[in-house]
């Protein structure tokens, strides 16, 4: 679960409790190699698979067959040993690729409509809105709850035939944001443990590459809001493109793909229903681009923890101290628990909020943000400089 969210580090540490508590278990083995191929360390996953295919071996135990032959693929090929079981896990995957594979060129079906404001809003041609419309009773929607970018539903799974033979038979779904992000919300629900590129970043991509032919052919500058529902597909399929490059461990989290992704749906939806500001501009000061980190949090005053500790961090990074210290005392007031964790030397990490949410102001919040970005305070001196100038006194 850790790893799934991108928690690398957590994983690891629950992964070395497993091992003291239990250091002769075979299950080891492929707990390890899994964490290794989810996050691309491809060369450590053959070097520990050979380590533990002579200790599995050893044990000369016949429940343990499968398990070497996992182990044995890995020490041969640790992506494809992952793709294998990923279709083993689910053989529903290739009769999506293959039919990904045929799909025509990205072609604009969309008019985009000019709703006030400046903001536009998408509307399918009458061939993929009566297409959509027959999409609809194959294949079992369930759409997420506000901002979120998963939805699962059961029995999506149950008759995977009746939807993959309507795309089969209507190569034009491959030009439906509705299509495409009902396919991504399916995939993204299996377990899945391949690291880079995928069936789901392929959908992602072609959803990205749509909507651009869209807005393109349309001619239209503009705003494409979250809040009208016609645009949501689409802004969902770009938003999760971007969150995929951010947790892809081969790329990192300052890489080229996601920023380009951020900036894109920011610019397409500056509200930010997402909140993905406080990734991008972490991002910025991640690469050394503190400018622009001040840039993009001009445009949302008194904003939530991240956003405002990235720029406190930006502005002092730039030398604006007193700028830096001026929003740091507004910061100490609504982000104290924050900057506590952030300063702290040891934490321990504590208990999600409950519900599924992040509780403002709250330790869970508190510990993502020292996890996402205390590496950066650290790198550019942002933590010698909060502790010598919050004045102890003020702590608490």
């Amino acid at each position: 679960m850790l790893a799934d969210g991108g928690d690398f580090a957590g994983a690891w540490r629950v992964f070395a409790d497993a091992q003291r508590m239990d250091p002769d278990s075979p299950s080891h083995a492929l707990l390890e190699l899994t964490l290794l191929i989810t996050e691309g360390r491809h060369d450590q996953a053959r070097e520990r698979a050979t380590f533990w295919l002579a200790r599995l071996e050893r044990m000369r135990d016949p429940a343990l067959t499968e398990l070497i032959r996992f182990v044995r693929s890995v020490r041969e090929d640790p992506s494809m040993a992952a793709a294998n079981v990923d279709r083993e896990r689910n053989p529903e995957i290739a009769g999506i690729e293959a039919l990904f594979a045929t799909a025509p060129a990205a072609v604009a079906h969309y008019t985009v409509n000019i709703v006030g404001h400046g903001e536009r809003r998408l509307e399918p041609d009458p061939a993929l809105k009566s297409l959509e419309a027959g999409w609809s009773t194959v294949f079992p929607q369930v759409k997420p709850l506000l901002t979120a970018t998963g939805a699962v539903d059961e029995d999506t799974w149950d008759e995977p035939e009746r939807w993959l033979d309507f795309l089969a038979q209507h190569p034009l779904c491959w030009q439906s944001f509705e299509v495409l992000d009902d396919l991504v919300l399916s995939v993204h629900a299996l377990v899945t443990m391949v690291a880079g590129p995928s069936l789901l970043e392929s959908l992602l991509t072609r959803g990205v590459a749509l909507l651009k032919v869209n807005l393109d052919a349309a001619l239209s500058k503009g705003l494409l809001p979250w809040g009208w529902m016609e645009n949501r597909p689409a802004l969902r399929l770009l938003v999760q493109r971007a969150y995929r490059a951010l947790h892809d461990p081969a790329r990192g989290v300052a890489s080229d793909d996601f920023i380009k992704h951020a900036e894109l749906l920011l610019a397409l939806n500056p509200n930010d229903n997402h909140g993905i500001r406080e990734q991008l501009s972490c991002a910025y000061l991640t690469r050394g681009w503190p400018e622009k980190a001040i840039e993009l949090t001009d445009h949302y005053p008194g904003d939530f923890c991240g956003p405002a500790l990235n720029r406190i961090l930006a502005l002092f990074t730039i030398g604006r101290d007193p700028d830096a210290r001026d929003e740091l005392l507004v910061a100490i007031e609504e982000n104290d628990v924050a900057l506590k964790m952030l300063l702290a030397e040891k934490p321990r990490q504590p208990k999600a909020d409950e519900g599924g949410g992040i509780t403002v102001g709250g330790k869970h919040e508190a510990w993502l943000y020292r996890m996402s970005a205390r590496a950066v305070w650290e790198r550019d001196g942002g933590l010698d400089w909060l502790n010598k100038t919050w004045p102890k006194s003020r702590r608490g």
